[in-house]
């Protein structure tokens, strides 16, 4: 697991996946989606999908990179 950090609200975005599979979840894809696309190649994963735990613009924004 990994936490991209979001400091304007304080926000997190988390990639998770099982070890050995490049395949994982991102759980609320914040504001900042450049961070997150880079922590992604920096792991050499892909998303396979997106979790939101709600609809505030700092928790769905990156939604669509």
């Amino acid at each position: 697991m990994a936490c991209v950090i979001h400091p304007l609200f304080e926000e997190n975005t988390f990639l998770v996946w099982l070890p050995g599979r490049s395949d994982c979840l991102v759980i609320d894809p914040g504001l900042e989606p450049e961070k997150i696309l880079h922590a992604l190649e920096d792991r050499h994963l892909q998303p396979a999908a997106i979790l939101n735990t709600h609809g505030h613009a700092d928790h769905i924004a990156g939604n669509r990179a």
